[in-house]
């Protein structure tokens, strides 16, 4: 009640002063809609949602909008919450349709504005748009570059802040700013279909529908505070919302569960039961009251946000049978997408011309020739740290962490020659082991054009993330060593911001690597920074690790992949995928899910 009188007079006044279509005025109304709801004023509350919120999901491409930061980002998730308990009141299929674009909007994030990105570059044909269009892309990463480390400096004690950088940076951005309109202008005028495919709007049940084939179906959950809202969509239904009473914090409990049994391919024998008791209590929460829809689809679309972001829907168990034969991926291949505008950004997105089985990778880099090769160990990075009490003191020196010390990956040559050849690759060209797996051969790759022309392209390496390194600030992939991570232990390391200058064109990008699909917890994300760098650089789909892979078992699922995808040239990549998940799955050393359930579509889950 409190509330009111203010929500009502700052969203009129926004709307007055700025215009009722503008970001801030649209979530003033939305806020005052929000307000109006918890104050008991239902009815006129979700008149005012109705009101408002189109304004804001048809913000073309929210992510991309400079002035959405912070708490315009955060508010978002309250609004949509709010909406989505008050329409529940009253379901209809105009609200189905709104709620699902509000999930959209709420869950816009850098992963979506990658996807858009690498579907605008690949459509263009125009010569010199394409750098011009890069161009405006790098500005707009720099200038969040440059708030990320104003906000960090807001955040720092007096005696450690540099004002006069901080000064500079904010000019910085004035300048870029003013350089990202005159870009924008000069796309818009040569590229009309430029906002829709750079910042596409988020779109609705009947565009989704469009875009499905009649064995397919579109899932979209969106947890909250309170409850786990999911949408299906399919070609010749009418969609369905359905709430699921279960929370944002219980949610992530029971993923926390599921993956303390999942990230157990190290541990061999002594690994644990999987909760198979919580894969089953969620499907029954949130799959269950809509298998109606979901009878006879073979191609589950997902977008998840959160907590589910973490755990491949693969593992959920049906209850439909006995033992093994009531996993979801026995029932329906399944690919993720970020988000529902970011879905239909790839179907645009151009197919390569040429070989349609070319491939380029990289496996079994050369950390140190003094480390012994171990076969069938876990692909994950334990190095030993070299500490001392002065280094608890202050940051540590570049050099504690050996790289010489990483564990070397000497099954992954296997796994990149078998998929060279499965693809009629000629290994001794398209293949990089030992100290030729370098950073250098990759970017040199690149340079030259040879990327550009590969359908499929492969890292059988480590993963590494922020802070397994010192100054290690980003995601990474480990490759060869070059004698510079002596001086500099980072050197090596194909990084993120390597990986955003890639020049791809590729139908598949595959990280065989630990947690390069690992969640970081927020709802934005659902994707690590490796493979939101490799969306910009311009693949169509990741094949991507939920945890720590076993070598082994890894090697049999990504090459049956391929294997499948070849020998079946009408297959989508999705069932290419579950069908080797499920030869791996029926082997009885590999019946745990930690075994067959670490890979992940995410993408174009189509051929």
């Amino acid at each position: 009640q409190q509330a009111l009188p203010w929500a009502r007079d700052h969203q009129a006044r926004l709307s007055a002063v700025l215009g009722r279509g503008h970001l801030s005025a649209a979530t003033a109304r939305a806020v005052h809609a929000w307000a109006l709801f918890d104050a008991g004023q239902q009815e006129v509350a979700l008149a005012a949602f109705d009101e408002a919120l189109p304004f804001l999901v048809n913000q073309a491409g929210a992510a991309g909008d400079l002035n959405d930061q912070g708490l315009q980002r955060l508010l978002r998730r309250d609004i949509a919450a709010a909406y989505l308990r008050a329409a529940s009141l009253a379901p209809d299929a105009q609200r189905t349709d709104l709620g699902l674009r509000v999930a959209d909007w709420v869950q816009s994030s850098s992963v979506l504005q990658a996807l858009a990105d690498a579907a605008a570059r690949s459509a263009v044909s125009q010569p010199g748009l394409q750098d011009l269009l890069r161009r405006e892309q790098d500005i707009r990463n720099e200038i969040e570059a440059l708030y990320r480390y104003l906000n960090r400096q807001d955040n720092e004690s007096e005696d450690r802040r540099t004002p006069q950088i901080a000064q500079q940076m904010r000019e910085r951005v004035l300048v870029l700013q003013g350089e990202h309109r005159q870009a924008r202008d000069v796309l818009a005028k040569s590229f009309p279909d430029f906002d829709r495919l750079m910042r596409p709007q988020s779109p609705g049940t009947k565009e989704i529908a469009s875009r499905l084939k009649p064995d397919e179906a579109f899932l979209q959950f969106l947890p909250t505070a309170s409850a786990t809202y999911v949408w299906v969509v399919t070609q010749g239904g009418a969609a369905r919302l359905h709430r699921a009473e279960i929370g944002d914090v219980a949610l992530a409990e029971v993923v926390k569960r599921l993956r303390a049994t999942l990230d157990v391919a190290g541990q061999g024998s002594a690994a644990p039961a999987f909760a198979r008791a919580d894969a089953a209590s969620l499907y029954q929460l949130l799959l269950r009251p809509l298998e109606a829809e979901l009878a006879g689809k073979t191609h589950l679309i997902v977008v998840a946000a959160g907590a589910l972001a973490q755990i491949p829907l693969a593992v959920l168990d049906t209850g439909t049978g006995a033992g093994a034969s009531s996993w979801l991926i026995q029932r329906s291949a399944i690919s993720q997408s970020p988000g529902a505008g970011a879905w239909l950004a790839l179907q645009g997105a151009r197919a390569p011309a040429g070989n349609a089985s070319t491939f380029m990778g990289w496996g079994d880099p050369l950390f140190s020739a003094a480390v012994p090769a171990t076969l069938g160990s876990t692909r994950k990075t334990e190095i030993p740290r070299a500490q001392t009490a002065a280094d608890l003191e202050k940051e540590e020196p570049r050099g504690a962490l050996r790289y010489d010390l990483i564990p070397p990956l000497p099954e992954t040559r296997d796994e990149v020659v078998a998929i060279a050849r499965t693809l009629s690759a000629d290994p001794l060209k398209d293949t990089f082991f030992g100290a030729a797996a370098t950073r250098a051969s990759v970017l040199e790759a690149s340079r030259d054009g040879r990327l550009a022309t590969r359908r499929v392209i492969l890292f059988a390496t480590h993963g590494l993330v922020a802070g397994d390194l010192p100054n290690l600030n980003q995601p990474a992939l480990a490759m060869a060593a070059d004698g510079r991570e002596k001086e500099n232990v980072l050197a090596p390391l194909l990084t993120l911001e390597d990986v955003l200058g890639l020049k791809l064109n590729a139908d598949w990008v595959v990280l065989s690597a630990c947690n390069t699909a690992a969640a970081d917890g927020s709802s934005e994300e659902a994707l690590s920074g490796l493979a939101r760098g490799f969306f910009y650089a311009g693949s169509r789909s990741l094949l991507v690790t939920h945890w720590a892979v076993e070598s082994d078992s890894a090697m049999r699922l990504s090459t049956g992949t391929f294997e499948h995808y070849v020998a079946n040239p009408a297959a989508p990549k999705a069932e290419s995928l579950r069908q080797a998940m499920l030869k791996v799955m029926a082997m009885p050393q590999y019946a745990h899910p930690a075994f067959w359930a670490p890979y992940a579509l995410v993408g174009d889950g189509g051929r």
